[in-house]
């Protein structure tokens, strides 16, 4: 980064540089080639993450007690692990801001993150000041960061491109105009940064069509401004003496997080279904996660059948290296998609890297053409949350594969990040008027 780059993009990000975060992979890999590219970069972020010594990186605390407890949490872990010194520390912190949390919360009634814009806002006018930058890029994740950028572009006129990871308003499927739920002081918020970022942005992008077309749906302004744009991810940095080996069992690895809206319950569900149809595969199958535990519906079905051949290990967290080790010894790599109306909108930031890792993709996924598509092109496995038949059918087919010691790596080129940055770059040259610098 020097002086005499042609262009200084001022990037805002909430969860940038933090170890394990989804939100900070999509944008903190694309900075190698925007550096390569000679494109200055300064950071404005949150406190979660560890400090990128490459650029020029600010970090801020957000301003609302909830925001600064979420914030302090990720601090003190980094610094002291998450043993009795964090537990005490935390639970002192949340003591004393219990107070100003639930008055926050009467008042205002929005995320933690929220109040993380007035903090931006105010690093990102200094920065504007002594750096000058000639783009403003959000990236989200949090809200803030697209809220923060709305304001700074507004006051200060230097363009503004968003991306855009899931998207911010829920869609309601036609059946459901009856019985839609009362919008929240929550979502009102997140549909008025939509319609900042749809009215006002320079360029938009969001990961899939389906969220680009029902954000132009709800805004029509948006036109030719917004764009899909796969985000890709880096090439692993893999050990070269990680391999993968057969076992005596089928072993499917999940990394990253589940819950209830993410959740393993309809792959049970199918298994449970072969077992008391008497398959014996299912003796053969062990799902191993990594980075989570069982989501709160999963336990319960497997507390209501304690007999069930069914063996689940949680391995806790690890670092991203130990992922990759992790994910280069499976036999496939297990992806759960989001459920909701949400699902046919999102694509989970992992299966890039799931793609580079080159092991077969396990994929449960709902209603999402695009993600299916694109698990079929890596020579994956797809099946659907809401047809337990198909979801039986893919365990037989990576069953018979193992079996046969034919569940080899795919020979398709991945999705790189440096495609996005192209496009992003692209886009900028054309907003700027200036040379689009050369990236290879």
């Amino acid at each position: 980064m020097t002086e005499s780059s042609p262009q200084h993009w001022l990037i805002l990000s909430h969860a940038y540089n933090q170890d394990g975060s989804a939100a900070s992979i999509t944008i903190t890999d694309k900075i190698p080639a925007l550096l390569h590219a000679n494109i200055a970069v300064t950071v404005i972020s949150a406190r979660t993450g560890e400090v990128d010594t490459h650029v020029r990186h600010i970090q801020c605390l957000p301003m609302g007690p909830s925001g600064l407890r979420f914030d302090l949490r990720h601090v003190i872990a980094r610094r002291w692990g998450r043993g009795f010194r964090y537990r005490l520390t935390t639970l002192l912190t949340s003591v004393l801001l219990f107070p100003f949390i639930v008055l926050e919360r009467v008042v205002f009634g929005l995320s933690n993150h929220a109040s993380w814009t007035g903090s931006a806002v105010l690093q990102g006018l200094r920065a504007i000041r002594y750096r000058r930058p000639t783009i403003i890029y959000s990236s989200g994740g949090a809200a803030s960061a697209h809220h923060a950028a709305a304001i700074l572009s507004k006051r200060t006129g230097i363009p503004w491109i968003a991306e855009v990871h899931d998207p911010l308003v829920e869609r309601t499927s036609p059946d459901d105009q009856g019985t839609a739920r009362r919008p929240t002081r929550k979502t009102r918020y997140l549909a008025r940064v939509e319609a900042l970022i749809c009215q006002r942005a320079q360029m938009a992008w969001w990961f899939t069509e389906a969220a680009l077309d029902h954000a132009r749906h709800r805004h029509p302004v948006l036109s030719e401004r917004g764009h899909v744009i796969l985000p890709g991810c880096l090439q692993p940095d893999v050990h070269p003496c990680e391999t993968h080996a057969y076992s005596d069992r089928l072993t499917l690895c999940h990394f990253g997080s589940l819950s209830n809206d993410r959740s393993l319950a309809p792959l049970v569900r199918a298994m449970l279904a072969m077992s008391a149809a008497g398959s014996e595969i299912v003796a053969d199958i062990h799902i191993v996660l990594y980075g989570t535990s069982k989501d709160d519906c999963t336990y319960s079905l497997l507390q209501a059948n304690p007999g069930a051949p069914i063996c689940i290990h949680d391995r806790g967290r690890i670092d991203r290296v130990d992922a990759m080790a992790a994910m280069q010894r499976a036999d496939a790599l297990l992806l759960i998609h989001s459920d909701g109306e949400l699902g046919p909108e999102t694509i989970p930031s992992k299966v890039y890297e799931y793609f580079w890792i080159r092991r077969p993709v396990f994929a449960v996924t709902n209603r999402n053409p695009r993600l299916d598509n694109m698990v079929s092109h890596y020579e994956g496995f797809v099946c659907s949350e809401h047809d337990e038949a198909s979801i039986v059918a893919a365990l037989n087919r990576c069953h018979q594969q193992w079996k046969s010691r034919k569940l080899n790596p795919h020979s398709q080129v991945p999705i790189s990040v440096d495609d996005a940055v192209r496009q992003i770059a692209s886009g900028v040259d054309s907003i700027i008027g200036e040379d689009k610098p050369t990236i290879t």
